[in-house]
């Protein structure tokens, strides 16, 4: 029991001798970034005062500041003279935690002369947060000896001789040179001049004619398909008037072959200023096996206001289409089928995603050589036979189609169908079974919410009840019939009482078009851009807009920055309370 207490005695003045220095400080380094002071503290420091001596050859000390370390942890604030005085303390009666195995307390700036000789710390003063003292001790001097140099041996100027780091190690640059300033430019170069050639990078190359790889065709067109000096079979000879109808020629078209032409006609439109009519040639292009697109010039009559005739389509005709093919140097006429629209030229668009080609129908006078097919017609040398007579192993009529009127007509051939040709001798596929409200075979007006076929829900009071009374009051607000309309007392602020997107100015256009829109209530908008077939294009805006009236503009571009083709595109408004959609036509 005797040695259990000598025991605990002994122990209790061990630990009472360790804890009679609560605090110890000493100088642990110097480099560039100062003279680092190390404390080790078995009680919370709330405060500290110290003096940095210099001797055995250092001179001329100058303490400009210190920083970081714990005291910076702690949020003290730490002042210094020249002469070597550091002082901590912190305003807010902050202290720095106990920290036993020893952290950088402070790290002191200043600057000395000589190359040998020692620091030192003298003169410590440590308090509690309490304000009282607390015992400290200090190490031993700092000494340094030699020449001073960079001690990095990663560095491309790494002194080998040098005892104590100045700060001065150096990184090789790209090209090699200790300490240089040259960097990789954009283009991947050493010390290069950047993207300042033609194509950022790079000159285009000898044989292109840009920067996407592009070379001219045979005509001198850069990345043309050599079809621009090609003499072609459709010429468009009309000029546009502003009206127009878009045909689509879907690339699942079977039939067709590179170099092919398709022609848009209207068998009964405007052929001259006088307004007469006949056949004509609107539209044109040449297929390469992509999605072709043909607009279709629509005539404008204003004469009954002393403007003009422009010659085109006729709003409401049907479209009329002919096929040249390239390699048989043969025009035919053909029927198409769509997946959109209806063939109409009516402002809109038609997708055509079949052509069935027509056989011409042409008299073979060598089938029947040494005559002809007119000898075989009524006073002919061979009337006897006439054209229901056998020639050989084959009808007169079937290789005098002709002569004796036996050429086939397309058409629809199935009785039940609304649009059934009694003259057609073989089907086209073009039969249509639906009529719709307004009695048109194949059209496509419905009847609307209020029972009225093609109206468009206008008998909608502004609730949404057909043949309602509701109205729109002076501030813009749906109310009901009885409703004083100057009710709210801000009628008069000029902001928009309701959402709107504008017809895209001008339209068609070419390059660039306006889009007005009007935002009723503050909120995210997006307006975005789909082709006809819903693909998305752009988005125009996309952010939060206050109340007001803004315009945005197009230049015809997709989300990438690319040019898009002619075409109808849609645009849409988008906001929490309302979407807006309308159609918009580009013309190159």
């Amino acid at each position: 029991m005797r040695i259990v207490k000598n025991l605990f005695c002994f122990y209790l003045v061990l630990i009472s001798f360790v804890y009679t220095q609560e605090v110890f400080l000493s100088i642990t380094n110097l480099d560039s970034t100062g003279l680092e002071i190390t404390m080790s503290n078995f009680e919370e420091v709330g405060g500290f005062q110290f003096d940095i001596d210099v001797g055995d050859g250092l001179d001329s000390l100058n303490v400009t500041g210190a920083s970081g370390g714990t005291a910076a942890n702690a949020g003290f604030t730490v002042s210094t003279n020249s002469t070597g005085l550091v002082l901590g303390f912190s305003f807010s009666g902050a202290s720095i935690p106990i920290d036993s195995t020893g952290s950088p307390l402070v790290y002191v700036d200043l600057s000395f002369t000589g190359e040998e000789g020692s620091f030192s710390i003298s003169s410590a003063t440590i308090s509690d947060p309490s304000g009282g003292s607390i015992d400290v001790s200090t190490g031993e001097d700092y000494i340094i000896s030699g020449s001073t140099g960079c001690t990095d041996e990663s560095a491309c100027n790494y002194d080998d001789s040098a005892t104590s780091d100045d700060g001065s190690c150096l990184e090789n640059d790209c090209a090699g040179e200790c300490g240089g300033a040259a960097i990789i430019d954009e283009c991947g170069m050493c010390d290069g001049p950047g993207a300042v050639y033609e194509c950022g990078c790079s000159d285009i190359p000898e044989d292109d004619c840009d920067c996407e790889g592009n070379v001219l065709d045979d005509c001198g067109e850069c990345g043309g398909d050599g079809s621009t000096c090609v003499d072609l079979h459709y010429n468009v000879e009309i000029a546009g008037t502003g009206e127009s109808t878009l045909f689509i020629f879907e690339t699942i078209i079977e039939g067709l072959e590179s170099g092919d032409e398709l022609g848009v006609f209207d068998a009964n439109g405007v052929i001259d200023t006088l307004g007469n009519t006949g056949e004509i040639l609107v539209g044109a292009g040449t297929w390469t096996g992509a999605q072709l697109e043909v607009v279709g010039i629509g005539a404008v009559d204003v004469s009954e206001f002393g403007g003009p005739i422009l010659p085109g389509a006729v709003d409401g005709n049907t479209m009329s289409l002919k096929v040249w093919k390239d390699s048989e140097e043969m025009e035919y006429n053909v029927t198409y089928t769509t997946s959109a629209g209806i063939g109409l030229f009516n402002g809109l668009f038609t997708a055509i995603n079949s052509i069935l080609f027509v056989p011409p129908c042409e008299d073979d006078d060598s089938a029947v050589a040494p005559f002809t097919c007119e000898d075989f017609l009524p006073g002919g040398s061979m009337e006897g036979l006439g054209c229901d007579g056998m020639w050989g192993d084959v009808f007169v009529s079937d290789v005098c189609p002709e002569t004796c009127d036996t050429c086939p007509v397309y058409g629809c051939t199935d009785e039940i169908a609304c649009n059934y040709d009694s003259e057609a001798t073989d089907d086209d596929g073009s039969c249509e079974y639906e009529v719709d409200c307004s009695g048109e075979c194949g059209g496509d007006t419905v009847v609307d919410d209020c029972g009225v076929c093609d109206g468009g829900n206008a008998d909608q009071d502004c609730a949404g009840v057909c043949f309602g009374d509701s109205f729109i009051d002076d501030c813009g607000y749906c109310v009901e019939a009885g409703t004083n309309p100057d009710d709210c007392l801000d009628a008069d602020n000029g902001l928009p009482t309701e959402f709107s997107l504008s017809q895209n100015y001008p339209n068609p256009f070419n390059p660039s078009t306006n889009i007005s829109f009007d935002v009723a209530e503050p909120g995210n908008i997006d307006i975005l851009v789909y082709d006809i077939l819903g693909n998305y294009v752009s988005t125009l805006i996309s952010g939060f807009y206050s109340e007001g009236k803004y315009t945005v503009n197009w230049t015809g571009n997709d989300a990438s920055g690319n040019s898009v083709a002619s075409g109808i595109y849609i645009y849409q408004l988008i906001h929490d309370k309302v979407t807006i959609t309308k159609k918009m036509t580009l013309l190159r």
